[in-house]
């Protein structure tokens, strides 16, 4: 996925006009640049992530001198350029803040790799485009919220007030997945973190993130990332 990687420093653009020739992602940790790429023009500052699709015409300009994670990428993160819009903005914080931290003293790739995947993964399911049908934001903050909890579609169904055919309907629409599918991917996603920075037991983060049991966890957690938890929090502790 990921086919450079580096930290820079900026007083101006190196090219200031033109397009990428693979995708890029700029991460922003100080300063501020302006651009319009894609028919829209805004400003970027700390904190900010921006896309460059490959081939996409853009203008740029150095506001403010530049620090920044600058990652090129094999194939896109999403379909279009610009700066990423996200309500979960301490989870993505946190998720840039291990990146960096990843490129200045490890820089192992998979590690990098995992990172970068988080940050898209959480501002892919809070797009605000996606999530606009009031019933399906009700789900899904309930997923976010009670995801260490049992939930049925039974559960969801009452909160949307629709059967359960039309609720993954829906779902698949929207998300391009059942509502159990997505439960399930908030679950792994929250364990990584725990995995990642916490010493608890495997055993406790499975019940902590609303699996029966331990073998049942161990194999959602193997076939989402293709490692067991162990092997998961052993890479990444390296």
């Amino acid at each position: 996925m990921i086919i450079e990687r580096e930290i820079i420093s900026r007083k101006q653009f190196l090219c200031r006009k033109g397009s990428h020739p693979l995708d890029a992602v700029l991460i922003l940790l100080s300063g501020s640049f302006w651009v319009r790429m894609d028919g829209q023009e805004f400003v970027a500052e700390a904190g900010d992530i921006v896309v460059f699709l490959k081939d996409k015409e853009f203008v740029r300009e150095i506001i403010e001198p530049i620090s920044c994670i600058y990652l090129q990428l094999d194939h896109p993160p999403q379909k279009t350029s610009g700066k990423l819009c996200c309500r979960e903005h301490e989870r993505i914080k946190q998720s840039c803040d291990y990146l960096y931290q990843e490129l200045c003293f490890q820089n192992r790739h998979e590690v990098v790799e995992h990172f970068l995947r988080d940050i898209f993964f959480v501002q892919e399911r809070n797009t605000e485009k996606s999530v606009a049908d009031d019933m399906l934001m009700q789900c899904y903050s309930y997923l976010c919220k009670h995801y260490a909890e049992v939930i049925s579609l039974d559960t969801l169904a009452k909160i949307a007030c629709v059967s359960k055919q039309t609720l993954i309907a829906k779902f698949r629409k929207e998300f391009h997945k059942t509502p159990m599918a997505l439960l399930s991917e908030i679950r792994i996603q929250n364990s990584k973190t725990m995995l990642s920075e916490t010493s608890l037991s495997i055993g406790e983060i499975a019940l902590l993130c609303g699996f029966e049991n331990l073998y049942y966890f161990s194999n959602a957690f193997k076939k989402s990332t293709g490692f067991s938890p162990s092997a998961f929090r052993k890479r990444i502790n390296l």
